[in-house]
């Protein structure tokens, strides 16, 4: 059994972002993963996927990308009381959609 997780490179963040995602700061990955190419990854490993899911993590930097501000400034921008209150729905639904900045996956040998 295998449980991996990693940035999802097809995430919400990554695909507004681009190049500003924490994802591709080049200190911590060489390989980039969306849920497809992760699949094939362990599939040619000779590993199954039983299970992927995303987990968004936070969407401060979308919001403050979106309001032309640096993304990771951590500066409170007009949205945030309205992310305070409500974001953790709006995260659910992103993970949901499978656009959650951490893929999360279970892996098993058939």
């Amino acid at each position: 059994v295998l449980y991996v997780i990693v940035p999802n490179v097809d995430s919400l963040a990554c695909n507004l972002l681009g190049a500003q995602a924490r994802t591709f700061d080049g200190r911590n990955h060489l390989v980039y993963f969306s849920a497809a190419t992760l699949a094939d990854s362990l599939g040619r490993a000779g590993l199954e996927v039983v299970r992927t899911s995303t987990r968004v993590g936070s969407l401060e930097p979308v919001f403050a990308h979106a309001a032309g501000r640096d993304p990771y400034a951590g500066e409170e921008h007009p949205l945030s009381p309205w992310l305070a209150a409500h974001g953790g729905e709006l995260e659910r639904e992103v993970e949901r959609a499978g656009l959650g900045y951490k893929l999360h996956c279970l892996a098993t040998r058939p």
